[in-house]
């Protein structure tokens, strides 16, 4: 489900659920948010984790009606010679923190943006997955996925002067970058499980 478009309003990046499981769903009072972590081809992921792990837990933050909680330093399993998988090693940490279930954000492509917001020669993309992970039973209750991939100048020379005039109206549009289409997903995204969930209680 590849998205090609421009900002405003031929922008149509893909959020959509792909799991819901309303029961549980509902009986989630609390959230660790856990780094995103990155398959794929990915290049410098190590730089990107905090970055976007942190814009992540912004979002979760400002849009879920749930605790978000977060551990202290000396909370934290070392990783350097744990066996435990990505999301075992998460989970060790939700259950300390007395967390309901943790949110977990896979990257799976994250293509930076080559040039400026006015001439991009090549366009930003990103497409990331997010779990929400019932803790006690490691049970997935939620699931969400986003992809958007900017046009690049060369794509798009028709829309040029469309979007200098974008940035000089907006003082910032034209093209995004990869961590702009980022914020903007983890955005749609927790903002969708808010929703979602906002509609089950009112069904009950």
């Amino acid at each position: 489900y590849s998205v090609t478009g421009g900002p405003g309003k031929t922008v149509s990046p893909a959020a959509r659920t792909e799991r819901a499981t309303p029961a549980e769903l509902l009986h989630v009072n609390s959230v660790y948010v856990a780094p995103v972590y990155f398959s794929g081809k990915v290049k410098d992921h190590a730089a990107l984790t905090e970055i976007l792990s942190d814009v992540v837990l912004r979002n979760a933050k400002k849009h879920l009606d749930f605790d978000v909680l977060e551990p202290e330093e000396a909370q934290l399993p070392y990783r350097g010679t744990s066996a435990l998988s990505e999301e075992q090693h998460e989970r060790v940490i939700a259950e300390g923190v007395g967390s309901d279930a943790m949110l977990l954000t896979e990257v799976q492509q994250y293509r930076k943006r080559i040039g400026t917001n006015v001439a991009a020669e090549q366009s930003a993309r990103v497409a990331f997955t997010m779990r929400l992970v019932q803790v006690e039973k490691s049970k997935t209750v939620w699931r969400a996925s986003y992809v958007f991939e900017d046009k690049a100048l060369s794509d798009n020379l028709l829309r040029l002067g469309e979007r200098v005039n974008e940035v000089n109206k907006q003082g910032r549009r034209g093209w995004w970058s990869a961590q702009e289409l980022f914020n903007r997903g983890a955005g749609e995204l927790t903002m969708k499980l808010a929703s979602e969930r906002t509609a089950l209680f009112s069904k009950r």
